[in-house]
């Protein structure tokens, strides 16, 4: 429960406990000059809280005379409960909208007095008059929470689905009203959707013959046993001379391999993927790890993504192997 209700609910008590109390003998305009000056006591605290904002402030020393009371209950008592309860508050802003609150309750006092004659009001009206207070309702704000605010996006959606709704609707109704109109939406439907899947299956077969034909290329093909880098070295000339620019970066690729097999820095192991060479490299050849880890990503993204080559892939792969022989054979 907040602060301001349980203010609200300690006067309410207080109104209902004193409704059957028995007034003690005092005069009425000492307890008014008593109430006004515990009130003024409630708001000058407020308003010091106001302009010290930061960490929790110490409580004014307001006290009321002792008023209509109920099995020792008294208006004094009531009003100690709701300043330590404040006290307890760490933020002065809280601090300082609950006594303004409770000095607005305490000034209601002074309207009456200790031995009062006037009617009572019920608990009901009691309460209600309390709610709809201004500095209660400036405290706890009143009404149902405004609804969260649209963005621009949604605003937008919102308008696109209207407006589709809109033509589609026109669109249905007139090909009820007329019946050939009818037919022709549904045959350029029907055409639409033939067209559609000719595309999708055009698209897998042109896929399907692309991935048949890298797997005629000798990009993934194992090593034969004994490796030879000049010799793959060469076949990859070969095959750049030829315009097949994927096989000849393949058999450079290989070639550094081998190069790396012959110098006995990492023996050939058909099972390692292009990242495990490029970590052992750098581990075990650092110098030549940045001239290997340009011909791999060529070779990777050649083999893998199953993009056609260039010549100026072909260039840099070659300047990348160049480079890297004779840092593995040193």
């Amino acid at each position: 429960m907040s602060l301001p209700f349980a203010v609200a609910a300690a006067l309410v008590l207080q109104i209902i406990m004193a409704s059957n109390a028995q007034p003690l003998p005092l005069e009425p305009a000492g307890y008014r000059q008593a109430v006004r000056s515990a009130a003024r006591e409630l708001a000058a605290g407020a308003s010091r809280l106001r302009l010290h904002r930061r960490g929790s402030g110490a409580m004014p020393a307001a006290h009321l005379p002792a008023g209509a009371h109920a099995r020792g209950f008294t208006a004094d008592h009531w009003l100690q409960a709701c300043l330590r309860a404040i006290a307890a508050q760490k933020n002065r802003r809280l601090q300082a909208q609950s006594l303004t609150l409770l000095t607005a309750s305490v000034r209601r006092l002074d309207s009456g007095g200790p031995a009062s004659a006037a009617p009572r009001s019920p608990p009901k009206d009691a309460v209600a008059l309390i709610l709809g207070q201004k500095p209660y309702r400036d405290a706890v704000g009143s009404g149902p929470a405004p609804p969260p605010a649209r963005s621009l996006l949604e605003r937008f959606l919102d308008w696109l689905g209207r407006l589709l709704a809109k033509v589609l609707g026109a669109v249905f109704r007139g090909a009820s009203s007329v019946p050939l109109f009818g037919e022709l939406i549904a045959g350029a439907f029907v055409l639409a959707l033939l067209a559609a899947a000719v595309y999708v299956t055009a698209g897998l077969l042109r896929s399907v013959r692309t991935r048949r034909g890298r797997q005629h290329t000798a990009l993934g093909a194992v090593l034969a046993a004994p490796i030879d880098a000049d010799d793959l070295y060469r076949r990859g000339l070969a095959h750049a001379a030829r315009g097949e620019y994927a096989e000849a970066i393949a058999a450079l690729f290989k070639a550094s391999l081998a190069c790396l097999d012959r110098g006995g820095a990492i023996a050939y192991d058909a099972s390692r993927t292009a990242g495990e060479y490029r970590r052992l490299v750098m581990r075990v050849l650092r110098p030549a790890s940045s001239h290997f880890d340009a011909l791999a990503a060529i070779f990777s993204f050649i083999a893998y993504a199953e993009r056609t080559p260039s010549e100026q892939d072909w260039s840099e792969a070659r300047a990348a192997f160049l480079a890297l022989r004779p840092l593995i054979a040193s």
